[in-house]
This record gives structure tokens, C-alpha cells and sequence, in this order.
């Protein structure tokens, strides 16, 4: 069994090579530091991902964003008006569309990946 799973790993590899294909893994790609925000004054970073099978599903894993902003599911853009300074630390995870969605919004299956980002509001 071994020895025809390594063939065949073999082979798939061999043959992606020689086609140009090339995988690349699920990963969130913006730097865990995302540029810094005023109180007062309108805010928007979109945060990117690449590998797995889009489109992409983002979500807060962990409270935290800064008061005045939130974050659209569909596209991973924060946006809004920071009202309070400070320094902020929250977790952000996105899915890939390679499962099956479930009541309650999780989603069976699919590829999972998440990261910790800060916001520093002045």
C-alpha cells in the first residue's frame, strides 16, 4: 500500500510539473499588522488569501476589532469610523468553499486558516 501511494503521489506531482500546474497552499496573505487608524476618520483594508478553492468566507474568530468597525464576510474588508484609540488584537479566520455549509453557519469539509492581526488607532 505505501509503495502504490508513493507512485501515485509520484506520478500526480510528475504530471502537474510537466502541465505547469503548481500548488499552492490555503494561506491568509495580508501581514498580521494592519495599517493604522484615526478615531474620527473613515477606515478600509481588505485582507487577502490565496491557495484552497475560492471564493473565501472570513470571519472574527476572536472579539476585538476596534469599536466603529466591522468586517464583510463575503470580500474580508474592515471598514468604519474607529471611535476609541488604542491598540487592537483579535483573530480572523476564512474558509475556502471546499465543504459543504451546515445550520449555524459552519461549514462542513472545507479548508479553514487563521491568523492574529492588530489595529492601532490613534
Amino acid at each position: 500500500m505505501k509503495k502504490t501511494f508513493a507512485v501515485m503521489a509520484l506520478a500526480t506531482a510528475l504530471a502537474g510539473a510537466a502541465l505547469g500546474f503548481q500548488t499552492i497552499p490555503f494561506q491568509i496573505t495580508t501581514t498580521s499588522v494592519l495599517p493604522s487608524a484615526v478615531v474620527g476618520m473613515p477606515y478600509s483594508v481588505t485582507l487577502a488569501a490565496n491557495g484552497g478553492k475560492g471564493p473565501y468566507l472570513w470571519f472574527q474568530s476572536s472579539p476585538g476589532l476596534p469599536a466603529g468597525l466591522s468586517m464583510e464576510a463575503s470580500t474580508g474588508a474592515i471598514t468604519g469610523i474607529p471611535g476609541v484609540p488604542g491598540a487592537y488584537t483579535f483573530v480572523l479566520s476564512v474558509f475556502d468553499s471546499s465543504g459543504s455549509p451546515l445550520d449555524g453557519g459552519f461549514i462542513a469539509g472545507a479548508a479553514q486558516v487563521e491568523q492574529q492581526f492588530t489595529i492601532k488607532v490613534q
